[in-house]
């Protein structure tokens, strides 16, 4: 949750004043992909320092499971920033929809059946905290990862085209 305004920042500011869908989008990707590989330089520093060292492991997993949660939030604010014209109404829908996204397992805690299957999956922090942070890289987190990107940077540029259809 930590990412979660740095990336929606990155993200909201997009396209309400240019409408144009290009190298941006991957240009603030590789910002914060950079931001959190510079971080690498700690684990080094602590593997030197501490013994025994370091289980790169979990370091690893950890490290790719935010890349993910990072580029599924920049692509979720991506997509919603193409729906607004002010940069204002975008950044608050975008804190919003990630605080929803972050939190909307807690309901499924009282409730059985598909409800509580789909709120389980639809819970960006459950599918990071869960096995990233334990070291474990499991497919189907990644699947919700890639295919979040994926699907809100598909309606995202929808979303331009049909602006500019106007």
């Amino acid at each position: 949750m930590t990412m979660s305004p740095s990336t929606n920042r990155l993200g909201f500011h997009f396209y309400p004043d240019d409408r144009h869908y290009g190298p941006a989008d991957l240009a603030a990707f590789s910002f914060v992909a950079l931001l959190i590989l510079a971080t690498f330089i700690y684990q080094a520093i602590l593997n030197r320092i501490v013994v025994p060292p370091l289980d790169r492991g979990p370091l690893l997993a950890n490290y790719f499971g935010l890349l993910l949660a990072c580029a599924a939030m920049l692509a979720i604010g991506v997509c919603v920033s193409s729906w607004f014209s002010n940069q204002i109404a975008a950044f608050f829908t975008i804190i919003a929809i990630l605080l929803l996204g972050w939190v909307i397992s807690q309901p499924a805690q009282s409730l059985t059946g598909p409800a509580a299957v789909l709120l389980n999956y639809l819970d960006l922090r459950g599918h990071f905290y869960n096995n990233f942070t334990q070291g474990v890289i499991d497919l189907s987190d990644i699947t919700y990862f890639v295919s979040t990107v994926v699907l809100f940077l598909f309606i995202g540029a929808r979303s331009i085209e049909s602006r500019r259809w106007r």
